[in-house]
């Protein structure tokens, strides 16, 4: 039986597909913390983490804006959840409450068995990491089939069988990873 993980509260109202944030969910995040599962700081400083953009789209639509004239907004502040230090994880994940804006937590994070939640999807997700995820598919069903070639030609029957079947599941692999991208804005497949 599989065990039950809970969702954390400050997640829940942002829970969805990766990049179908709106203006009320960025009007959300202000003066909280946001946490990026993969990027360090240095990738924040140099502004490659996905979440440059959403930070400054938040300046352009609030700082001195008409439409939410409210002086105290605060913009909300970037965190790296990008590390196995159970201490920083402990203040970013529990004491800051920060939301998650990924689309799920980095292989071998220790949350789930450490405080026993879930870092699940969020719209402040990167799109783009499922769109790679169709090309990392594709070359994988590629090598495969390569592979079912060669034992095609050998002309050994339990080689064959065992390509097709690695072949046959590459192929499924693929599938999925296609339909989670085009389910995801900025797909053009």
């Amino acid at each position: 039986m599989a065990r039950e993980l809970r969702v954390r509260d400050c997640d829940r109202p942002f829970l969805g597909l990766a990049g179908t944030y709106t203006h009320d969910d960025l009007y959300k995040i202000s003066g909280k913390y946001i946490a990026c599962p993969g990027c360090t700081r240095d990738d924040y400083d140099l502004g490659n983490c996905h979440l440059t953009p959403i930070l400054e789209e938040w300046g352009e639509i609030f700082v001195g804006s008409w439409q939410f004239p409210e002086p105290d907004l605060v913009p909300p502040k970037w965190q790296s959840i990008a590390t196995r230090n159970e201490a920083h994880l402990n203040l970013v994940l529990n004491e800051r409450q920060a939301i998650m804006g990924g689309c799920g937590s980095f292989r071998a994070c220790p949350h789930k068995r450490l405080w026993k939640f879930s870092l699940l999807e969020t719209r402040f997700g990167n799109p783009a990491k499922f769109h790679r995820r169709v090309a990392g598919a594709e070359k994988r069903l590629a090598i495969k089939e390569r592979k079912l070639e060669k034992a095609m030609t050998s002309g050994d029957a339990a080689k064959i069988e065992v390509a097709k079947k690695e072949a046959a599941t590459k192929a499924r692999s693929l599938k999925i990873a296609i339909a989670k991208s085009k389910a995801r804005p900025g797909c053009n497949l």
